[in-house]
């Protein structure tokens, strides 16, 4: 199984050269990229001609929207909103959805040949399935195939349909979809359908031994970073992930993101050596 790390673009050029023997993969947020790209692009081709094997996603964005607009969040919170938020809001308002479509369209298009997977915007909640509908089949054109759909737990004609259609499959965690991430039933989706890869989104700690052993292809977390923020200290030992509150690590960012990489990178090639996808 891979373990993709999620990290932003300013922490991936400090810390690419720390990823030349990682055996699972990296997750970018497109909301990230499509300012920065210029500023990680020579770094990642040089990556990547290191280290072959590197699975490396883009996402979306469609946490940060749901966030935003969804129904759980409040007026006044919308209008307060700051950093990543605000620019959801700054999106919606002033450049519109259909020009973020486009220009991640184009991105897809553009560096088709850089990612090896990019998640599609499954904002169904927001504009209906024939807007989603509609957007995921330019998505799967302009990204030739490697477009991530995420289920959340619709018909299981559905999920059988587009395991006919896409590689990637997403296990999402709203709806119905919170009921999806068990390992029985991770189990059971992917003996069904063994030609599919199947993600599941924000998953962490030593539960992911478990799933990397249901044929599951990967699991992102930020996880790995939670040492600049609050002080946690991670360390591996005997297929184990551990976790201590170090508060010192606060203080350093640098210490914390290379102390902490290196745990996470060993529990990672652990989960990539015993699951099915090597």
């Amino acid at each position: 199984m891979k373990l993709i790390l999620s990290m932003s673009c300013v922490d991936f050029r400090r810390l690419a050269c720390q990823l030349e023997d990682y055996k699972g993969g990296i997750l970018f947020s497109y909301m990230d990229l499509r300012k920065k790209m210029d500023y990680i692009l020579p770094t990642l081709i040089k990556l990547r001609k290191k280290n072959p094997k590197l699975f490396v996603m883009v996402d979306s964005g469609a946490h940060s929207f749901l966030y935003m607009y969804g129904k759980t969040v409040l007026k006044r919170s919308m209008e307060m909103g700051h950093g990543i938020n605000q620019e959801v809001i700054r999106i919606v308002k002033s450049e519109g959805i259909e020009k973020y479509i486009s220009n991640y369209t184009n991105f897809m298009y553009r560096y088709q040949n850089v990612f090896d997977c990019f998640v599609e915007l499954d904002l169904q909640s927001m504009y209906g399935m024939d807007v989603i509908e509609n957007w995921r089949t330019r998505f799967n054109r302009s990204s030739k195939g490697k477009l991530m759909v995420v289920w959340h737990g619709e018909s299981n004609k559905i999920l059988e349909q587009w395991c006919k259609d896409y590689t990637f499959i997403g296990l999402g965690g709203t709806g119905a979809g919170a009921n999806l991430r068990s390992p029985k039933f991770i189990q059971q989706v992917t003996k069904r359908y063994p030609d599919n890869k199947f993600h599941l989104f924000a998953m962490t700690d030593n539960k992911l031994s478990k799933y990397s052993e249901t044929g599951l292809f990967s699991a992102d977390s930020t996880s790995w970073s939670l040492g600049k923020r609050f002080g946690l200290f991670y360390y591996f030992e005997k297929g184990q992930l551990y976790g201590e509150s170090k508060y010192f690590l606060r203080r350093d960012n640098n210490r914390a993101d290379m102390v902490n990489l290196l745990a996470w990178k060993q529990f990672g090639n652990y989960l990539n050596d015993i699951g099915r996808f090597r």
